[in-house]
């Protein structure tokens, strides 16, 4: 059981290093354990299509309201964090022009 903690905790620190390298920002290893209600994924669900509808129709301050949102409830939610970096790609995009 130490063994597998042990290397439980390098494949932590391996993965925080590899997400610190690429830039991108590294989740707190209780965020992704806390499971949600049924109640808060359905929540979280519905959020996260509206983002993405507002998202469509490049509406991105909507956008990005919605995701805290969708992050404050489930940090760890992968879909919402991609939304957010595309959004984040484009914004950038768009001031540099």
């Amino acid at each position: 059981m130490n063994a597998f903690r042990h290397r439980f905790a390098w494949l932590v620190v391996l993965s925080a290093a590899t997400a610190a390298c690429a830039g991108r920002p590294v989740p707190h290893p209780a965020a992704a354990s806390k499971p949600l209600a049924p109640e808060a994924r359905k929540q979280a669900a519905k959020e996260y299509y509206e983002a993405v509808d507002a998202y469509m129709k490049e509406d991105y301050a909507r956008s990005r309201e919605l995701i805290a949102s969708i992050l404050a409830a489930d940090p760890g939610n992968a879909e919402a964090i991609a939304l957010r970096r595309r959004i984040q790609a484009i914004e950038k995009l768009s001031k540099s022009k």
